[in-house]
């Protein structure tokens, strides 16, 4: 971090709520953190995979305490919080602190999953930073298409991979701060950039049109095959 410079970039962790089992145990990570980044302050700290049961740990740990005085330290810049569970737990956690962002899954299979896009405006109503999660859907959405999405995409005569289709719609949204992604070569890299830089073109009614049926077709096929991700409570 300082061969690069700390002005240049930003950086992002998680608070480990799993992992705590008192209010001590947040300052003792948040530190710990800090020193392994080798760095005096978090741009954006998470409070990560929040479920209710460990929510309600947390609450009683006294966490905005904790999220209170690392802001005031200077230990970190910006505080979020990134959900796995029903809307209900969504509206709870929105309501309880004065949150910078939140990051949640957003891509164009999954507008009704947990909080879905309504949670999503709901949150941005609210001046909140958007970090938009899964825009692949674990890659699903990239190289798992079945052949008549793919026509369907095609037809419309835009050439564009099914991975820029889906980060295309991400960027659509206006609530969308920032896409996140897991890239594992340059040019997933490069493109995913190349898709941020033209987001600012709305897509077409066309565009819209053809999302609107490729989603179609993959809720016709069933349940999507378990990606194994553990963010959810589903039995397969």
């Amino acid at each position: 971090v300082k061969a690069v410079g700390r002005d240049k970039i930003y950086i992002a962790t998680k608070l480990p709520i799993w992992a705590v089992k008192s209010r001590a145990d947040m300052d003792k990570f948040l530190d710990a953190q800090l020193k392994r980044l080798n760095t005096d302050y978090v741009d954006f700290y998470l409070v990560h995979s929040i479920r209710q049961q460990v929510w309600d740990r947390m609450v009683s740990y006294n966490l905005s305490d904790f999220l209170d005085k690392a802001v005031q330290s200077g230990r970190v810049s910006h505080v979020g919080f990134s959900p796995h569970d029903i809307p209900e737990t969504y509206q709870q956690i929105m309501d309880y602190y004065d949150w910078s962002f939140n990051q949640h899954v957003c891509n164009y299979y999954d507008i009704n999953f947990q909080a879905g896009m309504r949670g999503i405006r709901q949150s941005a109503s609210k001046d909140m930073g958007f970090v938009a999660m899964e825009p692949l859907m674990g890659g699903i959405l990239a190289n798992q298409l079945p052949p008549e999405a793919l026509d369907v995409l095609n037809a419309t005569g835009i050439k564009r991979s099914p991975a820029a289709w889906a980060f295309r719609w991400v960027w659509d949204q206006p609530e969308v701060s920032v896409a996140i992604s897991g890239m594992n070569r340059m040019d997933h890299l490069e493109e995913n950039l190349r898709q941020a830089k033209e987001s600012d073109m709305p897509m077409s009614a066309d565009e819209v049109a053809a999302i609107d049926k490729v989603r179609e077709i993959l809720k016709s096929k069933g349940p999507i095959k378990c990606i194994e991700c553990g963010r959810c409570s589903c039995p397969k």
